[in-house]
């Protein structure tokens, strides 16, 4: 049997330019940041009243199939100004290929969740998005990471309240249970009449783990704009009780045992009411709160699509592959197959950096006592100009966190002393890094060990660092501006920003002046300003097409991007006899600063020196850092 194909990982963030908090159905600019790290702005039509109509049909039960194509469309005119077309080009080729595919939907904006992104269409074949085969479409919302699972038996919880049909959605679970042997067999238990108090308990029982809560009420209306849960009364002849998403968020707060997954069968779970609403749904909250996978309806869920949706569901998460993404892509082709607009209701969130989430039966290996541990790791955490939230976590790397002995972590904090741009501490700060009873050079020479470094350094900084840490290999994280996390994108595949590499030889003067203009562009006229262009013998251009702040996302782009500035140095400045001094004018983000200090430790070149570049500062580059002198202690840091 040959191996599953890897999934083709394609992602779209959307980043609403202006930030006001509240949403109005007009004109709004957006920067769409794709798979491989490029970015675009581009204006979003909500003032368009067709594309409004095509909105409000979501919220109908039998919802108009061709306003909903139109809908589709302006999803495909609005991605037609970014660069989708590449990401495009790769989900063609990995349908083409019969590969998986993993479309991942994040962003700051919420009213980019109330889309139905599998409405859009694909060229050339105009197959939506939602009817490819093996395709997962998964909305990511930053919130509270799930726990690992633990090695308890696997259990479904068939919750349910109200005049539903709850009998077929039993009957649907326990044979998907039936048919696989005893010991695969999931546990269901079911808890008829919910209430709030009867969840509240569940969700709390720790001795009890839940894998999978399959909630089956009616969505309602609990004020304007605002759904939520209609669940049993509290008492014999009270009214039924609804439940809204903030009333959820306080009774999950306090729980310990949120399940892997939760299906909830409830009209209108997905859906926030309107655009941007602060409330948010049952399903965002649920995410949110730690819930690694929510598969919820965004549209009025039919009853027989419910119970469709649920046999196949279970059959291919139970008795099949077990995995999620096959078993929602399954129930999509078996809805469409039925004539019915529930297909596009489905609508999961799920985050990239959880994989577990797509397997909610695997049950997580036991610990390999007899595996041999590495070296401990020991995380770098180096904050200057701003303070430092998070680190790494083995959710962002598996492979590198797992058998170590310890976990250790090193805070180089230098922002009391230099936040407030006070360069007179400079000197002093720098000498802290070097000095060899300092932190920093015990932990890069300590051997046995493996490093991680990450933070918020100014570049002239990171660099140092990288300089100091010569060739030792040290793992490397960027800050992810949207997620909140030092992480990489991972399993994304295909071409990055090409960095292009340019050259112009002067007529007089001995220095090199490197420009690296990846989150921004180097101005010609700041560099002149601190660098007068007659000293300047070489100029070396290293540049993406489009620079921006967030653009390397990728581990493998950092790496290719510092494989790519060593050729540089070694094709145009290594072979210059002329050449004296380097002076490096970066606008990089810290991976790429550190990788730019060990490019800079090659025995053959000549004095370094790294430039600091501050917008309010005059001049705009204020300070310089001498690598070579910090290194030997002597006075390194010059202000201009």
């Amino acid at each position: 049997m040959s191996p599953p194909k890897k999934p083709q990982e394609v992602t779209l963030e959307f980043v609403r330019v202006r930030e006001e908090e509240d949403f109005s159905y007009e004109r709004q600019e957006y920067t769409v940041l794709h798979t491989f790290g490029d970015a675009k702005k581009v204006c979003f039509p909500w003032d368009a009243p067709m594309l409004q109509e095509g909105l409000a049909e979501l919220e109908k039960s039998h919802p108009d199939g061709l306003k909903l194509e139109r809908l589709g469309h302006y999803l495909r005119d609005f991605l037609e100004t970014s660069n989708w077309a590449r990401d495009e080009g790769q989900l063609d080729q990995a349908r083409m290929n019969r590969s998986p595919i993993h479309l991942t939907i994040r962003s700051n904006a919420p009213e980019m969740y109330y889309l139905p992104w599998e409405l859009l269409p694909l060229k050339p074949s105009g197959t939506q998005l939602g009817q490819m085969p093996d395709c997962l479409i998964r909305y990511e919302l930053r919130g509270i990471l799930g726990q690992e699972p633990g090695l308890t038996p696997s259990r479904i919880l068939l919750a349910g309240s109200g005049n539903v049909d709850f009998e077929r959605h039993r009957n649907a679970i326990m044979a998907a249970c039936q048919g696989v042997p005893a010991s695969r067999r999931p546990a269901l238990e079911v808890l008829a009449n919910l209430t709030r108090q009867s969840l509240t308990r569940a969700l709390s029982d720790a001795s009890r783990s839940i894998t999978v809560l399959h909630l089956l009420c009616h969505g309602t209306l609990i004020s304007e704009n605002v759904y939520g849960l209609e669940l049993h009364p509290p008492s014999e002849y009270g009214k039924p009780d609804r439940l809204h998403a903030a009333e959820l968020r306080g009774i999950i707060a306090g729980c310990t045992n949120l399940p892997r997954l939760v299906v909830l069968s409830v009209c209108l779970s997905g859906d926030v009411g309107r655009p941007a609403h602060r409330l948010g749904s049952v399903a965002q909250t649920l995410h949110l709160q730690g819930v690694p996978a929510v598969l919820a309806s965004r549209m009025p869920l039919s009853t027989e699509g419910s119970v469709q949706m649920t046999e196949v569901l279970y059959n291919e998460l139970i008795g099949g592959s077990g995995n999620l993404r096959k078993a929602v892509s399954a129930a999509r082709r078996k809805l469409h197959e039925l004539k019915s607009k529930d297909w596009v209701s489905l609508q999961l969130y799920a985050r990239e950096l959880e994989p577990l989430a797509l397997e909610p039966f695997r049950r997580p290996e036991p610990p390999d006592t007899g595996t041999s541990p590495r070296g401990d790791l020991v995380l770098i955490c180096h904050a200057a100009y701003g303070a430092v939230h998070g680190a790494p976590e083995p959710v962002d790397a598996p492979e590198l966190f797992a058998h170590r002995p310890r976990i250790r972590k090193v805070s180089i904090d230098q922002t009391a002393k230099l936040k407030e741009r006070q360069w007179a501490n400079l000197e002093k700060e720098v000498k802290r890094l070097t000095s060899r009873k300092g932190q920093l050079l015990r932990t890069l020479e300590e051997h046995g060990t493996e490093l991680v470094y990450y933070g918020f350094p100014f570049v002239p900084l990171a660099a140092l660092v990288g300089f100091l840490a010569q060739t030792r290999h040290v793992h490397l994280f960027e800050h992810d501006r949207t997620l909140k996390r030092f992480t990489w994108v991972r399993e994304a595949e295909g071409p990055f920003p090409p960095l292009r590499v340019e050259a112009r030889q002067g007529s007089s003067g001995s220095a090199a002046r490197l420009r690296l203009s990846i989150s921004a562009t180097v101005d010609l006229d700041d560099c002149r300003a601190v660098l007068p262009e007659e000293e300047v013998r070489l100029d070396v251009h290293c540049r993406l097409d489009e620079p921006q702040r967030g653009i390397v996302r990728r581990e493998d782009q950092a790496q290719e991007y510092a494989r790519q500035l060593c050729l540089a140095l070694d094709q145009h400045i290594a072979k210059n006899s002329s050449i004296q001094q380097i002076h490096v004018f970066a606008a990089v983000p810290v991976s790429i600063a550190f990788h730019l200090g060990q490019a800079l430790t090659a025995s053959w070149l000549k004095s370094c020196c790294v430039y600091n570049h501050g917008a309010e500062d005059v001049p705009r580059y204020k300070w310089r850092l001498w690598l070579q002198a910090a290194k030997k202690g002597l006075p390194a840091v010059e202000i201009l």
